[in-house]
């Protein structure tokens, strides 16, 4: 609660930051009113709706989303990437609800995204979306991403939507078990050989992911970019493992950013 509490006092007082708001919302009013009345959990819980410029809408149903949506459309942590292509074949692992669909689509109409969400409320709300915003090109898989195919379990979070991981310390005891698959098996299962970016936020899994990758792997693959969880392993030595394979690797917004240099 103290994190909720201190991050809405942050952008309330924060006058740029409506600033902000008001050149990417219809009305930024929204975001605030959202804050107000998704603070506590359960409150109220029919979906606000923030209405973008160019017509596209975000449903907020909880707190974490209005934190989400100011990271990819505020912060832009998304924004400005290495991608040297207007088509360019994306791979997401760690889907969400589909903020991070509708920002990179609309930076890149052309694109064609691959998604993936293992959890099934996350999994509904990116399907609604995609459906709610004509978004083309998307493949939604219910699955989760990591070194070798099966199943896991997933870890879910009490308060985060996007907290769910497959470690428990990361969110609670209370888990579903979900269908995994491979970056080798994605790539080959869809006959890929240029990816231009593979987004990675779920939560740790990232690790035995990239830890995955071979040169070949590596070949195919130009761009990624993932969120570091620094309490179950060292990004240095993960860094060190991409920079080995060819991979240039930088520091923004919180995120990790790995560009190959060896085409």
């Amino acid at each position: 609660m103290s994190f909720r509490l201190n991050w809405t006092i942050k952008q309330i007082t924060n006058v740029e930051r409506f600033s902000a708001h008001k050149a990417i919302l219809k009305s930024p009013w929204q975001f605030y009113l959202g804050l107000l009345i998704k603070f506590i959990p359960g409150l109220y819980k029919n979906p606000i709706k923030l209405v973008l410029l160019n017509g596209n809408k975000i449903l907020i149903k909880d707190f974490m989303s209005l934190y989400i949506y100011n990271e990819i459309f505020i912060d832009g942590c998304y924004d400005n990437l290495p991608i040297k292509s207007d088509k360019p074949l994306i791979i997401e692992v760690g889907a969400n609800t589909g903020l991070f669909v509708q920002r990179i689509k609309s930076t890149y109409p052309a694109a064609e995204v691959i998604s993936f969400e293992p959890y099934p409320p996350n999994y509904d709300s990116l399907l609604e979306t995609i459906k709610l915003n004509k978004i083309d090109n998307v493949r939604a898989k219910m699955m989760a991403v990591s070194d070798k195919p099966g199943k896991l379990k997933l870890f879910i979070h009490p308060t985060n939507i996007g907290g769910h991981s497959i470690y428990k310390e990361n969110s609670s005891e209370n888990y579903v078990e979900v269908d995994t698959t491979t970056i080798k098996s994605i790539l080959s299962d869809n006959n890929i050989q240029v990816c231009n970016l593979l987004k990675l936020d779920c939560e740790g899994a990232e690790y035995p992911i990239l830890k995955s990758f071979t040169k070949e792997i590596a070949s195919k693959i130009r761009n990624i970019i993932y969120e570091p969880t620094p309490n179950q392993y060292s990004a240095d030595e993960l860094n060190s493992f991409l920079r080995e394979l060819g991979y240039n690797i930088i520091h923004r917004h919180g995120l990790i950013v790995a560009t190959m240099e060896k085409i």
